[in-house]
């Protein structure tokens, strides 16, 4: 089975000034996927991440496709003005 794990795109806003996380957790799932055949796709560290990834799919053709989403920032202070849900919904339309 092929398997696309993606992190989910925070956008260009420059919203994570101490810099971009791991994706941990989709790290901890594609080890335990080790028979079947796992791509993990980091769309905060590539330029057009919406572009490649549409790319991605097309050329690889995943049978399924994990989309972590971010839901808590350790690294910086609280803020209210952050949404990451506008552009999880625009990774979703797109797979």
């Amino acid at each position: 089975m092929k398997v696309l794990l993606c992190s989910q795109y925070y956008g260009s806003g420059g919203i994570f000034p101490a810099g971009k996380c791991f994706p941990l957790g989709l790290a901890y799932i594609a080890s335990v996927l080790g028979e079947h055949d796992v791509r993990v796709f980091d769309a905060n560290v590539i330029e057009d991440p919406l572009g490649k990834l549409s790319k991605l799919l097309e050329s690889d053709m995943p049978d399924a496709v994990g989309i972590s989403l971010r839901n808590i920032d350790l690294l910086n202070p609280p803020r209210n003005d952050v949404d990451f849900y506008g552009q999880f919904k625009t990774m979703i339309r797109l797979i």
